[in-house]
Protein backbone atom coordinates (compact mmCIF):
# COMPACT_ATOMS: atom_id res chain seq x y z
CA UNK A 1 0.00 0.00 0.00
CA UNK A 2 2.51 2.43 0.78
CA UNK A 3 4.23 2.06 -2.97
CA UNK A 4 0.87 2.91 -4.22
CA UNK A 5 0.68 6.54 -2.07
CA UNK A 6 4.15 7.05 -3.06
CA UNK A 7 3.67 6.53 -6.92
CA UNK A 8 0.00 8.37 -6.21
CA UNK A 9 1.68 11.23 -5.04
CA UNK A 10 4.08 11.05 -8.18
CA UNK A 11 1.46 10.99 -10.48
CA UNK A 12 -0.86 13.96 -8.72
CA UNK A 13 1.85 15.77 -9.46
CA UNK A 14 2.40 15.46 -13.14
CA UNK A 15 -1.00 15.92 -13.73
CA UNK A 16 -1.50 18.70 -11.73
CA UNK A 17 1.79 20.14 -13.84
CA UNK A 18 -0.20 19.21 -16.71
CA UNK A 19 -2.97 21.22 -15.84
CA UNK A 20 -1.02 24.35 -15.68
CA UNK A 21 1.48 23.56 -18.57
CA UNK A 22 -1.01 22.49 -21.00
CA UNK A 23 -2.83 25.58 -21.35
CA UNK A 24 -0.06 28.00 -21.81
CA UNK A 25 1.84 25.93 -23.42
CA UNK A 26 -1.40 26.01 -26.36
CA UNK A 27 -1.48 29.88 -25.65
CA UNK A 28 2.27 30.56 -25.67
CA UNK A 29 1.73 28.14 -29.30
CA UNK A 30 -0.82 30.51 -30.85
CA UNK A 31 0.74 33.73 -29.81
CA UNK A 32 4.06 33.32 -31.05
CA UNK A 33 2.92 30.44 -34.33
CA UNK A 34 4.23 32.34 -37.56
CA UNK A 35 2.77 31.04 -41.26
CA UNK A 36 5.90 30.55 -42.26
CA UNK A 37 6.48 27.63 -39.30
CA UNK A 38 2.95 25.81 -39.70
CA UNK A 39 4.51 23.81 -42.82
CA UNK A 40 7.83 22.36 -41.16
CA UNK A 41 5.62 21.29 -37.61
CA UNK A 42 5.21 18.16 -39.50
CA UNK A 43 4.36 16.42 -36.12
CA UNK A 44 2.60 18.88 -34.09
CA UNK A 45 -0.96 17.77 -33.99
CA UNK A 46 -3.86 20.12 -32.32
CA UNK A 47 -5.97 17.50 -31.87
CA UNK A 48 -6.11 15.22 -34.59
CA UNK A 49 -5.31 17.90 -37.21
CA UNK A 50 -2.09 18.00 -38.54
CA UNK A 51 -0.93 21.56 -38.88
CA UNK A 52 1.56 21.12 -41.69
CA UNK A 53 -1.48 19.80 -43.46
CA UNK A 54 -3.51 23.26 -43.55
CA UNK A 55 -2.36 25.45 -46.79
CA UNK A 56 -2.13 28.51 -44.43
CA UNK A 57 -1.21 31.06 -47.21
CA UNK A 58 -1.69 34.23 -45.89
CA UNK A 59 0.22 35.66 -42.42
CA UNK A 60 -1.28 34.57 -39.43
CA UNK A 61 -3.46 37.87 -37.71
CA UNK A 62 -3.52 38.14 -34.14
CA UNK A 63 -7.10 37.08 -34.86
CA UNK A 64 -6.77 34.07 -36.91
CA UNK A 65 -4.53 33.27 -34.21
CA UNK A 66 -6.84 34.25 -31.21
CA UNK A 67 -9.71 32.40 -33.26
CA UNK A 68 -7.33 29.32 -33.42
CA UNK A 69 -6.62 29.64 -29.83
CA UNK A 70 -10.67 29.82 -29.28
CA UNK A 71 -10.62 26.14 -31.40
CA UNK A 72 -8.48 24.53 -29.51
CA UNK A 73 -10.25 25.36 -26.17
CA UNK A 74 -13.23 22.71 -27.30
CA UNK A 75 -10.48 19.90 -26.60
CA UNK A 76 -8.58 21.50 -24.05
CA UNK A 77 -11.38 21.61 -21.55
CA UNK A 78 -12.39 17.58 -22.03
CA UNK A 79 -8.49 17.41 -21.49
CA UNK A 80 -8.70 19.69 -18.39
CA UNK A 81 -11.34 17.72 -16.97
CA UNK A 82 -9.84 14.79 -17.22
CA UNK A 83 -6.43 16.27 -15.58
CA UNK A 84 -8.38 17.48 -12.66
CA UNK A 85 -10.26 14.46 -12.24
CA UNK A 86 -7.06 12.82 -11.95
CA UNK A 87 -5.34 15.19 -9.65
CA UNK A 88 -8.45 14.42 -7.58
CA UNK A 89 -8.30 10.91 -7.91
CA UNK A 90 -4.20 10.41 -7.45
CA UNK A 91 -4.79 12.44 -4.44
CA UNK A 92 -7.17 9.76 -3.14
CA UNK A 93 -4.93 7.04 -3.45
CA UNK A 94 -2.15 8.94 -2.24
CA UNK A 95 -4.02 8.98 1.07
CA UNK A 96 -5.22 5.63 0.94
CA UNK A 97 -8.44 5.63 -0.30
CA UNK A 98 -8.83 3.18 -3.00
CA UNK A 99 -12.57 1.48 -3.13
CA UNK A 100 -14.64 4.62 -3.07
CA UNK A 101 -17.66 6.31 -4.22
CA UNK A 102 -15.38 9.48 -4.92
CA UNK A 103 -12.77 7.24 -7.05
CA UNK A 104 -15.46 5.36 -9.03
CA UNK A 105 -16.82 9.15 -9.69
CA UNK A 106 -13.95 10.26 -10.99
CA UNK A 107 -12.82 7.49 -13.23
CA UNK A 108 -16.35 8.07 -14.90
CA UNK A 109 -15.68 11.26 -15.01
CA UNK A 110 -11.86 11.03 -16.86
CA UNK A 111 -14.04 7.95 -19.48
CA UNK A 112 -16.37 11.05 -19.76
CA UNK A 113 -14.09 13.49 -20.87
CA UNK A 114 -12.39 11.22 -23.49
CA UNK A 115 -15.49 10.56 -24.51
CA UNK A 116 -16.33 14.35 -25.06
CA UNK A 117 -12.74 14.95 -26.25
CA UNK A 118 -13.70 13.00 -28.95
CA UNK A 119 -16.97 14.06 -29.84
CA UNK A 120 -15.83 17.87 -29.61
CA UNK A 121 -12.54 16.75 -32.21
CA UNK A 122 -14.55 17.36 -35.50
CA UNK A 123 -15.92 20.95 -34.36
CA UNK A 124 -12.43 21.94 -33.34
CA UNK A 125 -10.49 20.72 -37.02
CA UNK A 126 -12.95 22.99 -38.56
CA UNK A 127 -12.66 25.59 -36.31
CA UNK A 128 -8.79 25.46 -36.86
CA UNK A 129 -8.95 25.09 -40.14
CA UNK A 130 -11.43 28.10 -40.97
CA UNK A 131 -9.18 30.00 -38.79
CA UNK A 132 -5.74 29.38 -39.81
CA UNK A 133 -7.33 29.79 -43.69
CA UNK A 134 -9.59 32.95 -43.41
CA UNK A 135 -7.16 34.87 -44.63
CA UNK A 136 -6.20 32.69 -47.62
CA UNK A 137 -7.37 34.25 -51.58
CA UNK A 138 -10.93 33.23 -52.04
CA UNK A 139 -10.93 30.04 -53.01
CA UNK A 140 -8.21 28.70 -51.17
CA UNK A 141 -10.03 28.52 -47.63
CA UNK A 142 -10.88 25.21 -45.87
CA UNK A 143 -13.22 23.79 -43.72
CA UNK A 144 -11.87 19.99 -42.98
CA UNK A 145 -13.78 18.02 -40.97
CA UNK A 146 -12.25 14.29 -40.42
CA UNK A 147 -12.49 11.23 -38.02
CA UNK A 148 -9.00 9.21 -37.90
CA UNK A 149 -9.20 5.51 -36.12
CA UNK A 150 -7.34 7.15 -32.97
CA UNK A 151 -10.75 9.06 -32.48
CA UNK A 152 -12.52 5.63 -32.36
CA UNK A 153 -9.83 4.10 -30.56
CA UNK A 154 -9.96 7.06 -27.70
CA UNK A 155 -13.97 6.56 -28.03
CA UNK A 156 -13.86 3.20 -26.95
CA UNK A 157 -11.42 3.67 -24.34
CA UNK A 158 -13.69 6.09 -22.68
CA UNK A 159 -16.54 3.90 -22.39
CA UNK A 160 -14.36 1.18 -21.68
CA UNK A 161 -13.51 3.30 -18.40
CA UNK A 162 -16.74 4.13 -17.47
CA UNK A 163 -17.54 0.60 -18.03
CA UNK A 164 -14.73 -0.18 -15.66
CA UNK A 165 -15.93 2.32 -13.19
CA UNK A 166 -19.11 0.98 -13.43
CA UNK A 167 -18.23 -2.70 -12.54
CA UNK A 168 -16.10 -0.82 -9.18
CA UNK A 169 -19.07 0.51 -8.18
CA UNK A 170 -21.13 -2.51 -8.35
CA UNK A 171 -18.63 -3.96 -6.54
CA UNK A 172 -17.91 -1.35 -4.03
CA UNK A 173 -21.96 -1.76 -3.57
CA UNK A 174 -21.96 -4.96 -2.67
CA UNK A 175 -18.36 -4.39 -0.38
CA UNK A 176 -20.43 -2.28 1.76
CA UNK A 177 -23.53 -4.52 2.05
CA UNK A 178 -21.23 -7.43 3.34
CA UNK A 179 -20.00 -4.92 5.54
CA UNK A 180 -23.47 -4.20 7.56
CA UNK A 181 -24.18 -8.09 7.23
CA UNK A 182 -23.55 -9.34 11.30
Amino acid sequence: MERIRKVSIWFKWIFMAGLVVYPLFVMVFWALADQADLPYMLGVTMGNCYLSDIPVLSPLTWVSRLLAFSACLLPMSATMVALYALVRLFSLYSRGEIFSRRNVQLIRWVGYALIARQIVDPFHQALLTLALTMNNPEGERLVSIGLSDSNITALLVGFVIVLISWVMDEGRKLKDEEALVI
